[in-house]
């Protein structure tokens, strides 16, 4: 029998570097991730630009980015229940700048080979440039 890939499933190495930071203090954008394989998508593709941010103007489409990270993670919150519920007393409510400061708390690390190729740290994996 053919077994496919799991789609909502996290690898073991996002586990691992999202196991890294506090997780009280990043609790709503770790849920999101956790919860949505896009919303893990942008965040990696947000690291990746955020390495040529300073140095190649990227800073725009850094912003769309986070921009697009706090409507996801709106519509994802929104499709749980319990998670908006005033009940809560955990309620989660998560902006762009909630994943920029968790960006920022999974430290940014680039490395070269001996090809000169440079590899990004992503939390999906290591990026080539």
């Amino acid at each position: 029998m053919f077994k496919s890939h799991n789609y909502w499933k996290m690898d073991d190495f996002t586990k691992t570097v999202l196991g890294m930071v506090n997780q009280d203090e990043h609790y709503g954008a770790l849920w999101v991730l956790r919860h949505s394989p896009a919303a893990r998508r942008i965040f990696a593709e947000m690291q990746y630009v955020h390495h040529f941010s300073d140095s190649h103007g990227y800073f725009c489409e850094e912003m769309a980015y986070r921009k697009a990270l706090g409507d996801l993670s709106s519509e994802v919150i929104n499709l749980h229940p319990w998670s908006r519920n005033r009940l809560n007393p955990r309620r989660i409510i998560v902006t762009g700048y909630d994943f920029l400061r968790l960006m920022e708390a999974l430290h940014e690390e680039a490395v070269t080979d001996e090809y000169g190729k440079t590899r990004i740290k992503t939390i999906e994996g290591w990026w080539q440039v």
